[in-house]
């Protein structure tokens, strides 16, 4: 059992804070930093008149250059259930409505150095609106891909962020087709 004997936040800013800890195991203290940040909502969403994913050409600040696929997700605001911002961040990302929703886990994003963590949802959806992305995310791409085409970007490495991959596990696992 750990005891965290000192905790001070370090650095805060709209979307996380930096904890700076000391931390008693093994009869010995430890300095340990960890990154506290909201939880997150991530859709695995699926067109219901095609069945495609839906996904995003992403490109983030920290991997200039790398352009990558990714499920819509994003942060919980205060006091937002899981499921609303599920809903929120799919029509804000991609224009998609969701005409069902179904939960199918909840995931430690970064269990070492981070304290969130990611709803999984799986969604039938619907195109609806024009997306309406923040400024950061005006570049991504949405696109909608058969499962093939999933597959094969997941096994050349075109899916790369942790909780879309381990989203895609959680789809395919329970719907039988690891």
């Amino acid at each position: 059992m750990f005891e965290i004997t000192q905790h001070e936040i370090v650095h805060r800013n709209p979307w996380f804070g930096v904890v700076s800890a000391v931390v008693g195991a093994a009869g010995d203290e430890h300095p340990y930093f960890w990154v506290e940040k909201p939880d997150s909502s991530l859709v695995i969403a699926r067109e219901r008149a095609s069945g495609a994913w839906v996904m995003l050409r992403c490109q983030r600040p920290t991997f200039p250059g790398e352009w990558t696929l990714e499920f819509p997700q994003g942060g919980l605001d205060t006091g937002e259930r899981a499921e609303d911002a599920a809903e929120r961040e799919l029509v804000e990302e991609t224009g998609h409505r969701v005409l069902s929703l179904r939960r199918l886990g909840v995931l430690q994003e970064a269990a070492g150095f981070a304290t969130s963590r990611v709803h999984v949802f799986s969604a039938d959806v619907a195109r609806d609106a024009a997306p309406r992305p923040e400024p950061l995310e005006a570049q991504n791409e949405v696109v909608e891909l058969p499962d093939a085409e999933v597959r094969s970007a997941l096994l050349a490495g075109r899916i790369v962020d942790a909780s879309s991959v381990a989203a895609l596990a959680l789809i395919y696992l329970t719907e039988g087709q690891a």
